[in-house]
């Protein structure tokens, strides 16, 4: 699937970097730097809690917390960036039509694909 990172943020701004799949490209991008200038403004995230007014429509979105080595297959020009030093990255997940996530079992099943699990140990059954 489609998919967009951020690259910059933890060395300028002390966030996270931003990972995000299954989202047209400047719609992802958007999203990323919309979170980004909300952390800059003094809004704080926390991973697993869904969090509101991010995207259109108040649609939840969740954060959660990528492997390292994840981030060094996806993230590369970030890991690049970096100089292969571990950083933190933070992979955002978007809700489907009918309100679930990815690890939700009324996930439409068409969608699997979209989101990959990037976090250690798997998603899948731990937010549900």
């Amino acid at each position: 699937p489609s998919f967009a990172y951020s690259v910059g943020a933890h060395e300028s701004y002390g966030a996270p970097e931003l990972i995000v799949f299954g989202l047209d490209g400047d719609v992802a991008a958007s999203v990323i730097n919309d979170v980004i200038e909300d952390y800059v403004a003094g809004r704080r995230f926390r991973c697993g809690i869904p969090e509101h007014d991010l995207v259109g429509g108040g649609l939840p979105v969740i954060f959660l917390e990528a492997d390292p080595a994840a981030g060094k297959r996806h993230a590369t020009f970030a890991d690049w960036y970096y100089e292969r030093v571990p950083f933190p990255l933070w992979q955002l997940f978007w809700v489907a039509k009918n309100g679930c996530f990815p690890w939700d079992a009324a996930y439409p099943a068409d969608m699997a694909e979209l989101q990959p699990d990037l976090t250690a140990g798997g998603y899948g059954g731990r937010l549900a």
